[in-house]
């Protein structure tokens, strides 16, 4: 059939004249389904015996639609039942339950009340161009003979119960009146024309005439605004494009925006988002963590190179609040020392290629003026600490041989001479000693 073939194949079908299948079982003389009918453009083929002729027909499937009128109730009609079990052929109905137990009904999942309305209300926009908003029901003689109807197909009318009055599944109606119990024969008519038109467009309408159709490109099929070729305006809660995507995310990164409940911390740019790879160094907060750009590792302190105070951005254990492990090589604390100058003197530990011969004091290194006699080498020239003339020989004070620390020429190793001093440190003064030419003076004394 040619409106199914081209509602599957994503074409929507156009008003043009389709073959129409009518099944009435008794013809009235005020039948608005027939004056629709009569109306249109359509090809008609009507036929009275529901159970042999229309059900024939039906076995065909030549028909763009078939409309069954069912006002006897005791058809059996397992065609039709086939039919719209199938679910995507367009077909309308009017009174096909008869009977509260019904089990054509049942085969549905409709359930139905036996009622008497007089009214129907609520009509859907896709129903309702010229119809009057509440259409008045009339006895022709023998009760409306109208069903309410619960289902889980969608409610296109209302009777004044709340009951539906017209349910549809795609292009299926079932309508819960007879053709001939409009009040205003005008108001049946063009029901039934808006029907007829509702089933061969597969259920689909473009009531905003903007070109795009309800149900298939159409998101919202009552502003004219909104269609696929529209240009979306974000961060107004209208999908104005119909592209199915969050209003409020302008950069199609599948993050919405931070200012509107979001966690995209830069809505017009696609690379930045929670899940984006963060580039330090370039000013962009490609994560959107919040964090600054400038601290690659994360210590809270940014990189010296970009004005911060981070010595080593690329190791989160060095900062300046960190503690300084000396004589690793690392500048843990970020103070801009050596890391081989452990007391700070400005000089680095011998143990490390320095000549700081105790780097645990900041009064050790070779800067500083000798103290005799405490047992610091103070100025690290690697000299006994009791031997302040350098001679070699310990001051005999602190253990060692020198009786006279002040003055290199005097230690035990000097040669005595007659001058008032024990030159020697044997214990006397002025001693002759050898005396080769026998004049009273030591040979000392001669040289």
């Amino acid at each position: 059939m040619t409106s199914i073939l081209l509602l599957l194949a994503g074409v929507v079908p156009t008003a043009s004249a389709a073959d129409v299948l009518y099944c009435v079982d008794s013809v009235a003389g005020t039948d608005a389904m027939a004056a629709a009918l009569a109306a249109s453009s359509h090809t008609v083929s009507t036929y009275t015996d529901l159970e042999t002729d229309c059900e024939l027909q039906i076995a065909t499937g030549s028909y763009d639609l078939v409309i069954v009128a069912i006002q006897g109730n005791s058809q059996t009609m397992p065609n039709l039942t086939a039919r719209l079990l199938l679910g995507t052929e367009p077909t309308i109905v009017n009174d096909w339950m008869i009977g509260a137990s019904s089990a054509i009904a049942a085969t549905y999942g409709v359930v139905v009340t036996t009622v008497n309305p007089t009214t129907i209300s609520g009509i859907d926009a896709r129903l309702s161009t010229g119809v009057s908003s509440s259409v008045s029901l009339t006895n022709p003689g023998w009760g409306t003979y109208a069903y309410s109807m619960s289902t889980s197909w969608e409610s296109l009318a209302d009777f004044e119960d709340g009951s539906s009055a017209i349910i549809t599944n795609g292009p299926q109606i079932l309508n819960g009146f007879l053709t001939d119990t409009f009040a205003t024969a005008a108001d049946g008519e063009q029901l039934y024309t808006n029907e007829i038109a509702f089933a061969l467009a597969g259920g689909i309408f473009d009531l905003d005439e903007d070109g795009y159709y309800d149900g298939v490109d159409d998101c919202d099929d009552n502003d004219a605004t909104v269609n696929p070729a529209a240009t979306e305006t974000y961060y107004d809660g209208v999908d104005q494009d119909c592209d199915g995507a969050s209003d409020y995310d302008a950069d199609g990164d599948g993050f919405d925006s931070d200012a509107y409940g979001g966690d995209d911390c830069d809505d017009t740019d696609g690379t930045v988002n929670p899940d984006a790879a963060e580039t330090y160094y370039d000013g962009v907060d490609q994560d959107c963590d919040g964090a600054s750009d400038y601290d690659a590792d994360g210590d809270g302190e940014d990189s010296d190179a970009y004005s911060g105070t981070d010595c080593d951005d690329a190791d989160g254990t060095v900062n300046t609040a960190a503690t300084e492990t000396y004589y690793d090589g690392t500048d843990q604390d970020c103070d801009g020392l050596s890391d081989y100058d452990a007391d700070w003197d400005g000089y680095d530990s011998d143990a490390y290629g320095g000549d700081d011969c105790d780097d645990t004091t900041f009064f050790t290194n070779p800067g500083r003026s000798e103290i005799w006699y405490d047992g610091d080498d103070s100025d690290c020239d690697g000299g006994s600490d009791y031997d302040q003339d350098g001679d070699g020989f310990d001051d005999a004070t602190y253990g060692g041989t020198d009786c006279n620390d002040v003055d290199v020429t005097i230690n035990p190793d000097a040669v005595e001479i007659t001058d008032g001093q024990d030159n020697n440190c044997d214990g006397t003064t002025d001693e002759v000693g050898p005396d080769a030419d026998g004049d009273g003076l030591g040979d000392a004394d001669e040289a």
